[in-house]
Order: structure tokens, then C-alpha cells, then sequence
């Protein structure tokens, strides 16, 4: 189960329905205002406003694009289209490092120091971790940090938003184990058919044994006996071989 960020849904709600009313400037304001909202880490909902999705034909371009950049990219992404992209606050510069931990850590379980603070740019392991403590305080990681081995050992977190051409491999992805989950659960129902049968005739024959047990016991003369003076078995009385 990935992890939810609290306070999250509630920012959503609130930048989506001011976005219905915001057009050109006041919408890409809108977007710089999401990028640094704090505990908000997705943002596909705002991106598919009309009003937002406008800014790509327009001189706010620029505003867009550094969007989808906090919704599906990393820190390096950034970097490498600077040059079209609006500049980055301190917060936001701190909320794109925070999407970059979190696209790690979906993508590998241990996580090393090295390859993390290249990959955000951090200049001391102490920077790092308290990154990494940050993350896991607003609910986004989950995990323990190794200081001996230096790394992070992922134990859950939360998930990004999903590309839109990426929609086609989930439904797919999704659909086929929606179809494992259903042969699983045939399979289920068949043993759960025949484990009931099997109980059934184990009933069965387990009251014909008492049935005849009864039997012999009701019979006034010695149900053991024989003519000749020779006793039965009970073996004999059942019927249940020599």
C-alpha cells in the first residue's frame, strides 16, 4: 500500500477550483504557487485544467512546462532544460529534490548515499539525511537510514503522478492481474468444491460405521459368535475386508 501524504487532497481541491477562474498570468502564478505549496508532491489533477493545459500555446509556456517537470521529472530534468524553464525559489528547489528522492526510492529498494546526493545535488551526507528525515516526516518515504553502510533502506512510498502515455502499459499491467486474481480465485472455489465433497463422503461413511456399530451392539445374540462355537471378527460384521 503506498503511502498518502496528509493535508494533500485537501491543496488539490483548492488549486483545481481556483484554476477554473485563473486564465494566462493568474494560472501560471497558480502553478508557481502548487510547485511551493508545502506537502503537496502531485499535481496531474491541476495540470489537466483547460485553463493550465492553455499556458502551453501561450508566452506561459514556460509555467507548464516546469509543471510537468514537478509532476513526472527529477531534479536532473530540471537542469537540463533550464534554460526554458522559470527560475526555482528555495522552497522549490527543496520540493524538487524531495520528487527526486521520491522517484528513487520507487525505483530501487536500497538507495547509497553516493548515487542520492548526486543525483540531488547535496553537498554533505548531513544534508542528505536530513533530507531524507524531512521526506519521511511528511509522509512521503518511509524506510531506515543506514549510516554504517550509507544508505536508505525504502520500505514504502508514496507514488508520483503517472504519465499520460504510460496510461496504456498500466491498464494493460493492471488488467492482466485483475485476470491472475480471477484464476486464483476460480482455483479456490474448485478446492473449496472438492474439500466439501471429501467432507461429505467422510460423513458418510463415518455414519455407516456408526450405523452398523449400532447394529451389532442392538443384536440380542452375540454378534461375535459363530455356528461352530467360533467368534466373528469385527472385520467380518463390516464388511471391511479380512
Amino acid at each position: 500500500m503506498r503511502l498518502t501524504v496528509p493535508g494533500q487532497a485537501e491543496a488539490i481541491e483548492r488549486l483545481t477550483t481556483l484554476a477554473k477562474f485563473a486564465k494566462g498570468a493568474a494560472a501560471a502564478k497558480l502553478i508557481a504557487e502548487a510547485t511551493a505549496t508545502p506537502g503537496l508532491f502531485v499535481f496531474a489533477e491541476l495540470a489537466s485544467c483547460p485553463n493550465v493545459i492553455a499556458l502551453k500555446e501561450t508566452e506561459f509556456q514556460s509555467a507548464f512546462l516546469l509543471l510537468e517537470i514537478f509532476s513526472f521529472g527529477t531534479l536532473k530534468d530540471y537542469k537540463e532544460a533550464s534554460a526554458q524553464l522559470p527560475p526555482l525559489s528555495d522552497v522549490q528547489l527543496r520540493k524538487l529534490k524531495q520528487l527526486t528522492l521520491i522517484d528513487m526510492a520507487t525505483k530501487r529498494k536500497l538507495l547509497s548515499y553516493p548515487s542520492l546526493m548526486n543525483s540531488i545535488r547535496m553537498e554533505s551526507v548531513r544534508d542528505l539525511e536530513d533530507l531524507i528525515m524531512e521526506s519521511i516526516f511528511l509522509g512521503t518515504l518511509a524506510g531506515k537510514m543506514n549510516q554504517k553502510e550509507k544508505c536508505f533502506e525504502v520500505n514504502n512510498v508514496m507514488a508520483r503522478d503517472v504519465m499520460p502515455n504510460r496510461y496504456s502499459f498500466l491498464i494493460e499491467a493492471l488488467s492482466k492481474w485483475d485476470n491472475a486474481c480471477q484464476d486464483v480465485v476460480k482455483s479456490i472455489d474448485i478446492r473449496a468444491v472438492e474439500l466439501k465433497e471429501s467432507k461429505h463422503r467422510s460423513k458418510h461413511l463415518k455414519d455407516e460405521f456408526l450405523e452398523k456399530i449400532s447394529y451389532i451392539k442392538s443384536t440380542k445374540s452375540d454378534p461375535l459368535e459363530k455356528p461352530g462355537g467360533r467368534k466373528r471378527t469385527i472385520h467380518e460384521d463390516l464388511d471391511l475386508g479380512p
